[in-house]
């Protein structure tokens, strides 16, 4: 469902995003008590996408909406909306003086949500959720299948989309998932040393790498840092048995094993969508507010005995 966010002549765009953020909000309900809809989800594009985030934070659209997605939304600003200032635009469209970088409309949705500001202290951020949040597993055997595969003499080895060196407050982000696994009763084989593969272009100066059995990607494709691997090693197992929950690494990875002649079994795991997800977007700002005030981020039972 698309909205008309209307204007001059029902065409141009003439509201400030303020104002348009409050249409916006009128639309929604009306068309959530017409429909029956319990939830929305928003797509915005460039400055829509400004409307959308202004809606959910600044005017309780959280409690209507399950998801907002942006694409090219300028969250700190455009320079481009100088050269329309100094055009007849820039006395009709309230906007483009709010997307200037540094506007008070900017600065106003920053105090929100200050990790807008910088991709730097939103990743910041995040790591501190990573690092303090309790990992769990999606099924409760299988550190006992580990165990069992071991004892038939598998080589179990990790291979996941995860960046290496160190990641905000996380000093070592290798380190880090193998002590996650660990507590969770889950430890890859070790049979190889650990190694970085220099050969692939460095991301945030760090290369992929092995590490105490787990192939961390440094943003280099599966397929590629499984290869690398197996030259690396020089070996050429009986059988491949790749478990992945991203489709097209599934079939990336046969392909490996087609070139290297290797038997191959891959399975799409789709255990993830049965975990619970949190629902409650009232205590998910809360979480957020403590995590931007205090650098703590608390789990949902932490959560409620800070409110008692």
């Amino acid at each position: 469902m698309s909205f008309n966010l209307g204007g001059f002549f029902d065409v141009f765009f003439t509201r400030g995003i303020r104002e348009t953020a409050q249409f916006l909000d009128k639309k929604i309900k009306r068309q959530m008590t017409k429909h029956g809809f319990e939830k929305v989800q928003l797509v915005g594009h460039s400055k829509g996408g400004l409307v959308a985030l202004w809606w959910l934070l600044q005017l309780g659209g959280h409690r209507y909406c399950d998801k907002v997605i942006t694409m090219g939304t300028p969250f700190k600003g455009s320079y481009l909306t100088y050269l329309l200032l100094f055009t007849p635009l820039g006395f009709f469209w309230k906007d483009i003086w709010q997307m200037r970088p540094g506007s008070s409309f900017l600065e106003k949705l920053h105090e929100k949500f200050p990790a807008f500001k910088s991709r730097e202290k939103w990743g910041y951020y995040k790591s501190i959720i990573l690092a303090q949040d309790k990992r769990t597993l999606v099924e409760d055997s299988i550190p006992e299948v580990f165990v069992q595969l071991k004892k038939q003499g598998c080589t179990l080895i990790g291979l996941t989309t995860m960046r290496t060196g160190r990641w905000g407050v996380i000093k070592s982000v290798p380190e880090w998932r193998y002590q996650s696994l660990i507590k969770v009763g889950l430890e890859f084989s070790q049979k190889f040393k650990d190694h970085v593969f220099k050969q692939f272009e460095p991301s945030r100066s760090h290369y992929p790498q092995l590490y105490k059995g787990i192939l961390a990607t440094n943003l280099v494709g599966k397929d590629q840092l499984l290869k690398a691997f197996l030259a690396h090693t020089n070996i050429k197992p009986n059988r491949i048995v790749f478990f992945d929950d991203h489709q097209p690494n599934v079939h990336k990875v046969a392909k490996v094993c087609e070139e290297k002649n290797i038997a191959y079994q891959g399975f799409h795991y789709l255990g993830e969508d049965e975990i619970p997800v949190n629902r409650d977007h009232d205590k998910l700002l809360k979480q957020f507010d403590h995590l931007l005030k205090h650098e703590k981020w608390l789990s949902l039972n932490e959560l409620d005995n800070v409110d008692e």
